[in-house]
């Protein structure tokens, strides 16, 4: 697989294509954070909306798992356009499901799984 997390950037860059993927933290109150890949010359290619959870089944922060519930996906078209990814089998999710599964458990001496689930609503965060 190309995409590969890069330790002290805090990224997931596709080493093929130069797209990378990065998160941020809104307020630390604030239930959701946002998810958004990049192309090589830094256009927006989506953001994703979601909540994350993490259960440390092993008390030592090496192995657990994330929870992550997708409300929803902002696709940034070249023309300027966006539109929000209303089906969970688009490649878009598809796209934001593997990136994010790379930058969560890419990491040295983590053991760690991913449940993704997806419950979007054409942008609207209830």
């Amino acid at each position: 697989m190309p995409i590969r997390y890069v330790q002290g950037q805090a990224r997931a860059v596709d080493t093929e294509t130069g797209e990378y993927f990065v998160t941020k933290f809104w307020h630390y109150q604030n239930p959701t954070r946002d998810y958004s890949l990049y192309t090589s010359d830094d256009r927006k290619v989506f953001t994703a909306t979601v909540t994350q959870d993490v259960v440390d089944v092993s008390a030592d922060g090496h192995s657990g798992t994330y929870k992550v519930d997708v409300l929803r996906i902002e696709e940034f078209h070249p023309d300027g356009s966006t539109s929000f990814v209303t089906d969970e089998r688009s490649p878009i999710a598809d796209k934001f499901s593997r990136f994010l599964r790379v930058f969560l458990l890419d990491h040295p001496g983590m053991q760690a799984a991913l449940e993704i689930a997806f419950h979007l609503e054409n942008g609207e965060v209830e």
